[in-house]
């Protein structure tokens, strides 16, 4: 039996193009992230202070992970801010 959905055109043609699009995607987040990362030298630098800093210990499955937990303030032009992020984007993983 004879058909364009085959395994082979499958293996042959599928395959590649998932990982060229999977490529891409990562590509693409990454000129995402540059570019976030070149707006953010064009911010006014301005003191702060941290409020608290801690470290948190998490047992996934038996593997100990430590995640930072760190909040801080600061002024821009008279204004107070006050924040926990430590990085562009998601949340990442701390081990």
């Amino acid at each position: 039996m004879s058909s364009i959905f085959n395994f082979a055109n499958l293996l042959l043609y599928g395959v590649p193009l998932l990982c060229a699009a999977i490529v891409m995607i990562l590509l693409i987040s990454a000129v995402v992230l540059k570019v976030r990362t070149a707006g953010a030298k064009s911010w006014p630098q301005t003191p702060g202070a941290v409020v608290s800093a801690l470290i948190e210990q998490q047992n996934d499955e038996g593997t100990l992970n430590y995640r930072p937990l760190i909040a801080y303030q600061y002024q821009v032009n008279g204004r107070a801010y006050q924040s926990d992020h430590l990085a562009f984007g998601r949340q990442t993983s701390w081990q």
